[in-house]
Formats: structure tokens, sequence, C-alpha cells
């Protein structure tokens, strides 16, 4: 997982979460602590959201997340089982997904062939979203940029 520091001394962590009753399934989770390390009831679900992004092959994990200027937290990581692919959410401040971006909050990309892991996520002065990590036909170094 990954984690960000918000500027109020917040902070932001990203993994991956059980779904209840199942033993291979994950969802995309995002969780925020205050500064004293408790759980922030005013963020998702006593602190944490959790994201699916299919439910044919439902696991998700997320591995890196950034802040932007705004105040909305966007998460990278990967979704699916077999030929997973990039994944990226980003969400208010308030641990909502953000429907204006991507299919309902999410987004996934694909590289074709093999597994695709988003390991790194960072903004460009424009706003655009790079993603970097592992994919494509010879599992090599994978890069994406996504507009806001």
């Amino acid at each position: 997982g990954g984690l960000a520091l918000q500027a109020d001394g917040k902070l932001i962590l990203v993994g991956s979460a059980v779904v209840e009753g199942s033993a291979v399934s994950t969802d995309l989770a995002v969780m925020r602590l205050r500064v004293d390390g408790s759980p922030d009831p005013g963020f998702g679900s006593e602190g944490v959201v959790k994201t699916r992004f299919s439910t044919l092959t439902p696991q998700a994990r997320a591995r890196a997340v950034t802040l932007q200027p705004d105040g909305k937290i966007v998460v990278a990581g990967s979704e699916g089982l077999i030929n997973s692919n990039f994944a990226v959410a980003r969400y208010h401040a308030d641990g909502t997904l953000d429907t204006s971006f991507g299919v309902g909050g999410t987004l996934a990309i694909d590289f074709v062939y093999l597994d695709d892991s988003a390991g790194s996520v960072a903004l460009q002065p424009d706003g655009k979203i790079v993603l970097g990590g592992e994919g494509g036909e010879r599992r090599g170094y994978a890069l994406a940029r996504v507009l806001p």
C-alpha cells in the first residue's frame, strides 16, 4: 500500500481489504487517520472506504496515493485476478467517489497481455494524472497519463 500526508496532518493509507464472505476477493481500500492515529469518522464509513472495480474478477489492490490541490484523493493500483489492469480511483475529501472521473469515479487501463499494475501515481502541474508500474506484453515498465 501507500500513504499520503494531508496539509491538516491527517494520513491517507491505501491497500486492499478482503471482501466479507470471500476467500479471494479484495476491494481497493482507503483509510484516513486523524492526527492522533484514530480513524477519521468524517471519511467514508468509520474512516474507511472500499471500492470494488468488477464483479467478474473482484480483486483490487491499491499501491499508491496522491492528493490534488483541491483536496481530492487519487489512488492507483491494479484490478482483476487474471490479466489485471492498472486501476485508478478518485475520491472527494470525504471519501465519496468523484463520479466526474472515469466511469463512476474509477478507471481501468489495460496494456494488453499479462498483468498490469500501477505502483506509483503523480500529478502534473496541469492536473493530469500520471501512473507508472509494470505492464505490457514483456512485463516491462508501463506509463499512462490520464486527463483530470
